[in-house]
């Protein structure tokens, strides 16, 4: 796991080789083993390495034998050695046991497809000496982050970190408002492929892009999410989704335990972390591994946590467990920290005890597996998930009224408004918006400044990128349709603060649930094996209940990952609802601290840049008796991000 940097000019220009390292050695968290560099003509890369694979020969930037593909390489491949077999058979050499080497003569063998043969999770750089073009690329679900920009049309940047980008001396940090807005929206850190810094981009999951001598940029997809309508799908029944879920699963797993130093897991205690911890000692029970699993879990000091139930999985696997207990103080230090080495407001409340935990694992292990992607591809967002069943009664109502009985079409509509303040929604993408966004337009024109408002066009950037969203997946039911949304844009940021709260610790995390091939079996499983029922009865009594009603009472989420690994956990795990990773946000951002809050604000003149100071106060006192603790601590976040960097 690693940090990277890359130029281009295809004017011929150099960089500076201080200014190279100085932008390099800003991520000298994500890779504190080594450094290396690459300088020819208008090429440069620059790499810092934390040793996972290959520690003796595996220094980068790489290149193949003749110096002619260079590359700078954060990541795992986790099919490498298979890949490197293939290679071998067609004639490739290798001077090194690393899977770096192996995307070298992938690229050679295979040119541009060669990114389609790759499992793991990655960003990279590849140089073509031959050709002269570079190339950029991230992995098919973006855990690895890649950030890139442009100089005067001709000199091309790219890092595993913004801050990297932001050393080079023509590269400002600029306030970008509409993708501020998005963030504002629900928690989105980035606006398409837009970042909140004006100029700097994103490479898209699953894209790369080629730049070449003559300056022309261009952008390719390489693997997207498999879409198959339901009357194309088929039912090939239970026992074979079970089945197949536990192999797949197993083998990812299996995959994401290759590593030359120690490594653990993280255990919180729910559904998903447990799962892999019980395959994890499974796995090392059959490689004859007498050593324990290590374990970790985090909590606070006020008594809130899940370490009764984590206690459970160390219980029955026997594992070598620690327990991280932390309180406001160290959670606001963590807080501006690791806006620091993100560059970028937090998108998720516990990104801050997940880092805290990673600093304490990293005293024994390097790297550590983690249970993101599970909720998205097995639906279990159980009120989310199932509010389709809410949009589309309330369609069947309006337009067919005559087909229910007064009483019935009264016991539906009072089931909609108990959940929501109207009936009939304008569109699909407004109905998602409605559930999906933390602080809807209506909220934020009343509490943003009107200069901000003015550099916003009434948010049409927000809607019309959830407008395409939506027409990607016009064939899908509305259930896959969420599931589809939530696997591509949701996950994402999920994944960025998996990268952030570990790298900064200078610890890899590795992800089984976001295994391509598991991603592409699983997305196109009927809905049912998600999302199941518990009884005939209970699905015919959801007609007069909402999503929120229905969700863990009615209906059982994650059915077929559950029932896969039923007799893994125990009874109070398998059976346990869904509860998200808590911090005590009610306690540290609720009616006890809004004066500390407003004091941290308001001394700041950078908080009347996004917002109407007398209008943001009398919000955040409604906030802060209406549970809006989390609207508050996103506002926080922003506020130190502004202050960090506009200064």
């Amino acid at each position: 796991m690693c940090g990277i940097v890359g130029f281009f000019s295809n004017q011929g220009k150099n960089i500076e080789q201080k200014l190279l390292k100085e932008m390099t050695d800003s991520m000298t968290h994500r890779g504190p083993d080594d450094s290396g560099y690459y300088f020819d003509g208008g090429i440069a890369f620059g790499h810092r390495r934390l040793e996972i694979i290959d520690l003796e020969s595996g220094q980068q930037p790489m290149s193949d034998h003749e110096g002619q593909i260079w590359i700078t390489f954060n990541g795992e491949i986790y099919n490498y050695l298979e890949l490197r077999e293939e290679l071998e058979k067609r004639g490739h050499q290798f001077q090194t046991n690393s899977d770096t080497e192996v995307i070298i003569y992938c690229y050679q063998e295979y040119g541009l497809d060669f990114l389609s043969k790759l499992n793991g999770m990655f960003a990279l750089g590849l140089w073509d000496k031959r050709e002269q073009k570079l190339v950029i690329a991230r992995d098919r679900l973006g855990i690895k982050p890649l950030f890139w920009t442009q100089m005067g049309g001709t000199d091309f940047l790219f890092a595993s970190e913004i801050k990297a980008l932001l050393k080079h001396p023509q590269v400002a940090p600029r306030p970008n408002p509409p993708a501020i807005s998005t963030y504002l929206s629900c928690f989105r850190i980035y606006q398409d492929e837009e970042t909140l810094f004006k100029g700097i981009y994103m490479v898209p999951p699953g894209y790369f892009l080629t730049i070449d001598k003559s300056g022309d940029l261009h952008k390719r997809q390489y693997w997207k999410i498999p879409l198959v309508p339901d009357n194309d799908k088929k039912d090939l029944g239970e026992d074979y989704y079970l089945e197949t879920t536990r192999d797949l699963l197993k083998k990812s797993v299996q995959r994401r335990m290759i590593s030359d130093v120690p490594l653990g897991a993280y255990l919180s205690g729910g559904l998903d972390s447990s799962i892999i911890v019980s395959l994890m000692s499974e796995i090392l029970q059959e490689r004859g591994v007498g050593d324990k699993l290590k374990t970790f879990s985090v909590g606070y000091d006020d008594g809130t946590s899940e370490f009764e139930f984590s206690r459970l999985m160390v219980e029955r696997y026997k594992t070598d467990h620690q327990e991280v207990v932390m309180g406001l103080s160290q959670y606001m230090e963590v807080l501006e920290d690791l806006i620091e080495y993100k560059d970028l407001p937090l998108a998720v409340a516990n990104e801050v005890p997940l880092h805290v935990l990673s600093k304490q694992l990293k005293k024994d292990i390097t790297v550590v597996l983690s249970g993101e992607g599970a909720d998205e591809l097995f639906a279990g967002y159980g009120m989310l998930n199932r509010a389709p069943f809410d949009y589309e009664m309330a369609r069947f109502v309006t337009r067919c009224p005559n087909f229910f009985s007064q009483d019935q079409q009264d016991k539906m509509m009072a089931a909609i408004r108990r959940r929501y303040s109207y009936f009939f929604f304008d569109s699909e993408v407004d109905f998602f918006l409605v559930l999906y966004s933390w602080l809807n337009f209506a909220d934020k024109n009343s509490i943003l400044s009107n200069e901000f408002k003015s550099q916003l066009d009434e948010d049409k950037q927000f809607f019309n990128f959830w407008d395409q969203q939506f027409k990607e997946v016009k064939d899908l039911n509305h259930y896959d349709k969420y599931i589809y949304i939530l696997e591509k844009i949701h996950l994402e940021g999920l994944l960025h603060r998996l990268d952030t709260s570990t790298m900064a610790a200078s610890v890899e995390g590795r992800v089984p649930y976001c295994d391509h091939e598991l991603v592409e079996f699983v997305f196109n499983m009927p809905v049912k094996y998600k999302m199941k029922w518990k009884s005939e009865d209970d699905r015919l009594a959801a007609w007069s209940h909402n999503s929120t009603e229905i969700s863990q009472n009615l209906d059982y989420t994650k059915y077929i990952l559950r029932k896969s690994f039923q007799d893994k956990l125990p009874q109070e795990i398998f059976q346990r609802n869904k509860f998200a990773f808590p911090v005590p946000l009610q306690r540290w951002f609720g009616p006890e601290q809004i004066g500390n809050i407003k004091n941290m604000l308001f001394k700041n003149p950078l908080t009347e840049y996004c917002f109407n100071p007398d209008n943001l106060r009398s919000w955040l006192d409604v906030q802060s008796h209406n549970n809006g603790e989390l609207k508050i601590w996103m506002v926080v976040n922003l506020h130190l991000w502004l202050n960090k960097y506009f200064q």
